[in-house]
């Protein structure tokens, strides 16, 4: 791949977009508008075409690629599935509608996807063959990189761990994200902050705070084990909000593992490279239709 490349993630709360180089090093950005994720489809995309000219204004010259994750997949007509990240956005062909609006072939892939991706060309994942991305955050998100290429399996949710049973009824997503974490602090304290909060307060020696991050690495730990057996990775990325935490639960994840992970030894888990960008540059390095 040559020539500068647009990265743009579309999210829930932000639209956050970069410029990169054929290495995947950031040469503008990140630049950042509102989701305002009620307002009407067109509105939305009108705002993602707006950041990727200014971006390309950025660029000085015609752009290599423009690439866009976002928070689902698409169904067989190529409509974005279900998200209640982006609630009017059901049904949208984002690809037709995208192209239409910036005159050009772009790319499209899940959010999660993105961030192994970029990890995989240019951060923590670089070169591996397995390479398999988690997300944490307020929710949590896998993403898999076989062989240079993106595992989406059958219909776009391969390597998905979210909607599996935990336990008592209820899912991995349900333990194993930052509401779970502020909900669980709630219980014990009576206060209710946010995962950040409860994190800061943790390492000031808030016993309450201490315990929630225990638990949280003790159930993450399990959900992570279950991927790592099945899928045998050569390393696994963690990213999202909720890894600024890895101080404060990685022991008890790393009990779990040490006690369940068929390889232990040699299960390899490093953080982001790119922190909350990863996505964006992922979506940047992603080949554009005919290139």
């Amino acid at each position: 791949m040559n020539g500068y490349r647009i990265g743009i993630d579309l999210g829930g709360t932000k639209i956050a977009g970069i410029l990169v180089d054929a290495e995947g090093r950031m040469i503008a950005g990140p630049v950042e508008v509102a989701t305002e994720r009620d307002r009407i489809p067109g509105e939305i995309l009108g705002s993602l075409i707006s950041l990727v000219e200014e971006l390309q204004g950025t660029a000085g010259e015609e752009v290599a690629g423009i690439g866009v994750g976002f928070p689902t997949t698409l169904d067989e007509k190529g409509g974005m599935v279900p998200c209640a990240n982006l609630p009017t956005m059901e049904g949208v062909d984002i690809r037709r509608e995208l192209e239409r609006g910036l005159g050009r072939a772009i790319a499209l892939e899940n959010d999660a996807n993105c961030f192994v991706y970029g990890e995989w060309c240019a951060g923590a994942g670089k070169g591996t063959g397995i390479c398999l991305g988690i997300t944490l955050g307020t929710g949590i998100g896998t993403g898999l990189i076989i062989n240079g290429g993106i595992y989406r399996g059958a219909h776009g949710f391969g390597g998905e761990i979210c909607y599996s049973p935990f336990k008592d009824g209820r899912q991995v997503e349900d333990v194993v994200s930052g509401p779970r974490v502020s909900h669980r602090y709630r219980e014990l304290s009576g206060d209710e902050v946010d995962a950040a909060e409860v994190a800061r307060r943790a390492r000031e020696g808030d016993g309450n705070a201490v315990a929630v991050w225990r638990e949280f690495g003790e159930v993450f730990g399990y959900a992570l084990t279950y991927e790592v057996n099945i899928i045998d990775p050569e390393v696994v990325v963690l990213g999202g909000s909720l890894v600024g935490g890895l101080d404060l639960f990685e022991e008890p994840m790393q009990e779990v593992l040490k006690k369940h992970a068929y390889y232990y030894e040699v299960v390899n888990i490093q953080t982001s490279v790119f922190g909350k960008m990863a996505g964006a540059v992922g979506a940047a390095m992603l080949p554009t239709p005919g290139e």
